[in-house]
């Protein structure tokens, strides 16, 4: 009953760099430490396991333990790269929720890099404890600018103004310090190399180059080259052909703002009426100085006559042949280039002007139609109507059969409906 109460604590969790004071109380009649202090109250640095054994009283002992440990909050401070270009800058991020100083008192989350050099932060977290991380960052020279042009211009001309569809090329030229070459175009297009070769031109490709060299990553200062790509017009006056049984073909060179036009005549309306054969064309003619041409070969001829159809001989308007037989159709006596007949389902060009059909069916009755083409014009067509009839069929009432001399037999047919006997 005379033994007082022995009491620690709970285990101690301290930022790195305090201490903890151990207190085994007051009233008893001896104090040793796992330290091998014998004071009622100690002072600690270290993490570890501490405990103290105590008599009070009638020599009445009593152990307790405490542990005592250190926290540090983390950080690190995060970077794409060590590494930077003289003249660029490189962001340096530390996450997490602290209290920031950097090393030159600045206390943003982020710190901006743009020399070589250590850069460190001291964090304070929400329980007063604080920690530093550093960064070494170093630094590569830009390699030398190359000198741009656009070619066959020296490099004094820096600007240029073509039309689309026509080539261009440009060119930088070497140094000395440069591993790789590169150009950033119109809408951050990426070319590779010293030179740019582009066949045809578009629009889309006016705006600034720029040039730069590569070395160990480091990117030189741009030259740049300013290009304007005025469009072309488009022009289409049609597809060479033969023109039938027409007196004019008008030929329109195509509306624009501001166009102009030039036609072989010398004429310079948008359109152009044609009335005879011959090879036409247009040169058109922007504001801005861009032209395109186009042309086209007319002939005008007079498409020929109907042919006059026979069929099987005939000429009528109207036929009827047997099924299983041959329809033959004929335009008569006629020259052309090339000849034509069309059935119902389909159309047959045939190397005269004559032409069987084999074997016909029922199915293909209907009207047939002819015509031929004379110096590129199709004629007018002449047609008829055929009807199909089905023909009978029949067999013998009986197999082949051999007879002798001077026996008869007897054939029949009949069973047959709406025919007659031959």
């Amino acid at each position: 009953t005379n033994f007082s109460y022995l009491e620690l604590g709970l285990n101690r969790q301290l930022c790195l760099g305090d201490s903890a004071v151990l207190d085994a109380g007051p009233g008893k009649t001896s104090y040793l430490w796992s330290t091998g202090d014998t004071t009622q109250k100690i002072t600690v640095f270290d993490p570890g396991t501490y405990y103290v054994s105590v008599l009070s009283g009638n020599e009445c002992s009593a152990i307790d333990t405490v542990e005592v440990s250190y926290y540090t909050p983390p950080v690190t401070i995060q970077a794409s790269r060590d590494t930077i270009c003289e003249g660029t800058q490189l962001l340096l991020t530390v996450p997490g929720v602290y209290l920031f100083e950097w090393q030159d008192g600045s206390q943003n989350p982020f710190y901006i890099v743009d020399q070589a050099g250590v850069y460190y932060v001291d964090v304070t977290d929400f329980q007063g404890c604080r920690a530093r991380d550093s960064i070494q960052i170093w630094t590569s020279p830009r390699p030398d600018t190359p000198v741009a042009s656009i070619i066959p211009f020296d490099p004094t001309i820096t600007a240029d103004t073509l039309c689309s569809g026509t080539p261009f090329a440009l060119n930088m030229t070497t140094v000395a310090n440069a591993e790789n070459y590169a150009w950033i175009g119109p809408g951050n297009t990426l070319y590779s190399g010293n030179d740019i070769n582009i066949l045809s031109s578009t629009t889309a490709q006016s705006g600034e180059y720029y040039a730069f060299s590569i070395y160990q990553g480091c990117e030189s200062f741009f030259d740049t080259l300013s290009l304007l790509v005025n469009p072309t017009p488009e022009v289409y006056i049609g597809l060479s052909d033969t023109v039938c049984s027409v007196s004019s073909v008008l030929l329109d060179g195509g509306a624009g703002a501001g166009y102009t036009y030039l036609w072989q005549d010398n004429s310079s309306n948008q359109t152009l009426n044609v009335t005879e054969s011959g090879t036409y064309w247009v040169e058109v003619l922007s504001p801005q100085g861009c032209s395109q041409r186009d042309s086209v070969d007319l002939f005008f001829s007079v498409s020929p006559p109907a042919p006059e159809l026979s069929t099987n001989g005939s000429s009528v308007n109207n036929a009827s042949v047997c099924s299983g037989t041959n329809l033959s159709l004929s335009m008569g006596n006629i020259t052309g280039t090339a000849y034509f007949f069309v059935a119902s389902n389909d159309t047959t060009s045939a190397a005269s002007s004559a032409f069987t059909y084999a074997d016909i069916q029922t199915a293909a009755a209907g009207t047939y139609y002819a015509f031929y083409t004379l110096n590129g014009c199709p004629s007018a067509s002449d047609s008829v109507a055929i009807t199909i009839e089905e023909s009978p069929e029949f067999e013998f009432a009986f197999s082949d059969s051999s007879i002798c001399i001077g026996e008869s037999l007897t054939l029949s047919a009949a069973n047959v409906n709406n025919v007659t006997y031959l």
